[in-house]
């Protein structure tokens, strides 16, 4: 018979006894069942072996609407034919696509005044947005750095005298400026919310302290009425409408609000 070395059964009674320490806490703080949750409500879920197929195919390429002479940052279709768009490439290009040949003309072409500074730098034709009426008025709404001193973003409204095909530069109507210290975190993102508003995208401009102060406009989402005056009118129910921050803002704590768009379906403006 084969004694049994004292050390390896001191070893062995210390791990059983650690091993039902850890059972007793693990049980201790368990679940013995799934609660009940009645007020959080989950989608159904999909049909099993349900899926949805998505074919992507090139719509704008060489052969179509391109080649571009820089990366474009924005396209947008016409509310008034959705067969023509407009693509945002440090200028403003028209695409007609009515025919398989696409032709592309120069809708607006501001470079001479657009600063871009250097190949690091976040400024240029930041954005774009076509009034829901435009049909009707040929409004365009343009965010872009300026030359000058100081380094200034802008928020333009341009004017179509000719059913959209150009932007005739000389109805330039500035609606606001922002006088930029840095080169980054000018945002860019404009869009017309379901209820007809502006909505604007400004970043902090490289300032992270003044996304959380209310009296300016930076790191912000402004919210403008661009029909109820001139320049523009302040929604009634904007959080500082009344006072207490700077009127325009709509939601403010942002970094650098490049891009957003409202769903489709419900209008939400999504957070993140």
């Amino acid at each position: 018979m084969h004694r049994i070395p004292l050390a390896f059964l001191r070893w062995l009674t210390l791990a059983v006894a650690l091993i039902a320490t850890m059972s007793v806490r693990v049980q201790a703080v368990g679940l013995v069942s799934r609660p009940a949750n009645p007020d959080c409500l989950a989608p159904d879920r999909p049909s099993s072996g349900l899926s949805v197929p998505v074919n992507l195919e090139v719509f704008f390429g060489n052969a179509n609407g391109g080649p571009f002479d820089s990366y474009p940052v924005v396209v947008a279709q016409s509310p008034a034919d959705s067969l023509i768009w407009y693509v945002v490439e440090g200028r403003v290009l028209r695409v007609d696509t009515t025919l398989p040949a696409f032709v592309t003309t120069t809708a607006l072409d501001y470079r001479s005044i657009v600063e871009i500074l250097c190949s690091g730098c976040e400024g240029g034709m930041l954005g774009m947005a076509l009034h829901p009426d435009f049909a009707a008025n040929g409004e365009a709404f343009i965010h872009y750095t300026a030359t000058g001193s100081p380094y200034t973003s802008k928020i333009s409204r341009f004017t179509s005298s000719d059913g959209g095909l150009t932007l005739d530069p000389l109805s330039e109507e500035v609606l606001m400026t922002l006088d930029q210290t840095t080169y980054n975190h000018q945002g860019g993102s404009m869009a017309f919310g379901p209820d007809g508003y502006l909505y604007l995208g400004l970043g902090d401009g490289g300032v992270g302290s003044r996304a959380a102060d209310t009296s300016n406009l930076w790191g912000t989402i402004a919210r403008i009425d661009v029909d109820g005056a001139l320049p523009y009118a302040i929604p009634p129910d904007n959080p500082f409408a009344q006072g207490g921050g700077a009127p325009e803002i709509y939601a403010y704590g942002f970094r650098n609000p490049w891009r957003f768009s409202f769903d489709s379906l419900t209008g939400d403006l999504p957070g993140g």
